[in-house]
């Protein structure tokens, strides 16, 4: 099939962002679930500010969690890895408006395993005809479907891959080496990685940026509700939210750049970070805004923005964009850059 590669292209995009609709749909349902007055149903587990945080905080321990078997599982079929991923997408999806029934530690557990799988920001269905429950049903049902035919039309050989035409083979592979076409993975030099200045640049602009992206990510539609003019809030809210993924692009190539065949290490260290601030993030928000207020809000904003600032300034000083010392194999080092061990930010340039 000519130009497969695009059509793949759009099948993995749209799996991806179904699994991420999943982790962050409870903040848009969370208006529709909560009744209006508090009285009408107070055991409501809802109502209490603080279960909120913690179900936020339920899909955060699961995106910590995640990566871990990755480390270990890197040898399937990357085919039989993503549908498993997928599956706890679907079942913690469709499972939800089920566990919300049943109390506060269903829908925990069903929050936890969205983390697990990652999950953006489809609301539409929440008041058009159909009610709350069946955003998770649509979501549940797109991850289903976009992950079966990433499974039928993916192969990690591309020789063995149906649909592709040998010109779009030799299109793909055009430029790799023979190492970046193997399957063999070097050992990670996690101590040289955890103590790279250049690294941790990257990953301290991420927290501070994730930090800001994660509190209009889980809490615009509370600004939103609140709001008299709701159509201009949400085209605020949808300018800055395309502004904000210009940091996690630069941040995650200049980590491919400097990492290189170890890049995928820092990415889910990354990740855990990120799973990390979405377990702080929550709990700040009671502690900085208990009321809900403009000047509340207002505060925990200029927060932010101030540690954004720093960040950037760190990033601009401490990264340097160029394959570390340490991704370099010890078959290629020269007698002279071996002298230079103890000094992994200095690149020395050899024929």
């Amino acid at each position: 099939m000519r130009g497969f590669r695009y059509v793949l292209l759009a099948i993995t995009t749209s799996s991806m962002g179904f699994i991420y609709c999943n982790r962050v749909q409870f903040g848009f349902t969370l208006i529709c679930q909560r009744p209006e007055n508090s009285t009408e149903n107070p055991d409501y587990y809802l109502n209490d500010p603080l279960n909120v945080a913690w179900i936020f905080t339920s899909a955060a321990i699961g995106m910590c969690v995640g990566p871990l078997p990755l480390y270990y599982v890197y040898k399937f079929d990357t085919r039989i890895v993503y549908f498993v991923y997928s599956l706890f997408a679907v079942l913690s999806s469709g499972l939800y408006p089920l566990a919300d029934s049943f109390g506060f530690w269903p829908v925990a557990i069903c929050r936890f395993f969205a983390g697990f799988a990652q999950a953006s920001q489809l609301h539409f269905t929440n008041e058009f005809v159909l009610n709350w429950e069946w955003t998770y049903y649509v979501i549940g049902f797109g991850s289903l479907v976009t992950s079966i035919a990433f499974v039928l039309t993916y192969h990690d050989d591309l020789t063995k891959n149906k649909y592709l035409t040998e010109e779009e083979r030799q299109q793909i592979i055009e430029g790799k080496t023979e190492k970046e076409q193997s399957k063999h993975k070097e050992p990670v030099p996690h101590f040289d990685l955890l103590t790279d200045i250049a690294i941790w640049s990257c990953l301290i602009l991420f927290i501070a940026y994730y930090i800001g992206m994660i509190n209009y990510q889980l809490y615009s539609p509370t600004f939103i509700k609140e709001s008299d003019n709701r159509v201009a809030s949400l085209i605020f809210l949808m300018t800055f939210a395309s502004m904000h993924f210009f940091v996690p692009v630069i941040c995650s190539r200049t980590i491919q750049m400097i990492g290189a065949q170890h890049a995928h290490f820092a990415m889910n260290v990354n990740m855990v970070i990120a799973g990390g601030i979405q377990i702080v993030v929550p709990m700040l928000v009671v502690l900085i805004v208990p009321d809900n207020t403009r000047e509340q809000w207002s505060h925990l904003f200029y927060l932010i923005t101030g540690m954004i600032v720093v960040t950037c300034a760190l990033y601009l000083f401490g990264t340097d964009a160029t394959p570390a010392k340490w991704t370099k194999s010890v078959d290629q080092e020269t007698e002279f850059e071996k002298k230079f061990e103890n000094f992994p930010r200095i690149t020395i340039k050899t024929k």
